[in-house]
């Protein structure tokens, strides 16, 4: 089985924050991932590469043509399944209603493993300015009565700039700073916390972060992993995995071949 992870960014230009984010996620889905399941993590060739500009929701809209187009590629290439790594979920719905194979979104495949675990969850991101966008994410995956209330999703207090010094080799200022909005969350009521960024979700993994004060920490990356397996053998075994009535009904392959010629242009 090959799942494609995607990565709603450009590659990374820094050579050894680009070698880090890869050894951490090897590290991380040799938790998970079966003998015969290979992931591989593939970047947008055009568009955003700093992760702050993912705080804007016009510059995230601009960005999803090219996370969309890599998507369909992927299937061309012969992958069994998509995951996205960001948090925002970008194409997701778009990519399902035109692909064959699974697409499985890392936020929403952790909220509704989230809602079987305990009856109350909250997600911690890293960036302030992605709060109130990831709102709107649960409202759109109707969500609402399952997250604490008030303000379900809070962020890292660390700077950008103290997050990617992290990249350095020294996770603990993460870790330690999860940590305590962790337990702010739990005072809160919080009986479940998903990290809502698939950036600092294996810096998480990787240091052994299972659980805060008894509570569960969920990684959306590896959840979204193991959801693409799932479906992918539903999928080999016949059982449907998605409807094609309503929402998810799919475009003639002509049609989606016509739009696609027109944009390249």
């Amino acid at each position: 089985m090959k799942i494609m992870l995607q990565s709603p960014l450009t590659m990374p230009s820094d050579p050894e924050v680009l070698k880090r984010t890869n050894a951490l996620l090897e590290k991380v889905l040799k938790l998970v991932i079966r003998a015969d399941t290979e992931v591989v993590k593939k970047y947008i060739e055009h568009g955003i590469s700093q992760l702050e500009h993912h705080g804007y929701a016009g510059l995230r809209y601009l960005n999803n043509t090219e996370i969309l187009k890599s998507m369909i590629q992927a299937e061309k290439e012969g992958y069994d399944a998509i995951v996205s790594s960001c948090f925002f979920d970008p194409c997701i719905e778009a990519a399902r209603q035109l692909l064959r194979i699974p697409v499985v979104g890392s936020a929403e495949s952790s909220m509704h493993i989230a809602c079987m675990m305990g009856l109350k969850f909250a997600i911690i991101t890293r960036n302030p300015n992605y709060v109130p966008h990831m709102i709107k994410l649960i409202d759109q995956y109707r969500m609402a009565d399952n997250v604490i209330d008030p303000k379900p999703i809070r962020s890292l207090t660390l700077s950008n700039l103290e997050i990617m010094n992290c990249f350095q080799g020294n996770w603990a200022p993460i870790v330690e700073n999860f940590q305590g909005v962790a337990k702010d969350c739990i005072e809160d009521g919080a009986e479940v916390i998903i990290v809502g960024c698939g950036f600092i979700s294996p810096i998480l993994s990787t240091s052994g972060i299972r659980y805060v004060e008894d509570v569960p920490i969920l990684d959306p990356i590896l959840v979204g992993i193991k959801v693409a397996e799932m479906m992918v053998d539903l999928q080999k075994a016949g059982i449907p995995t998605i409807s094609r009535k309503g929402y998810y009904l799919a475009p003639s392959s002509e049609g989606l071949a016509t739009v696609l010629k027109a944009i390249s242009k």
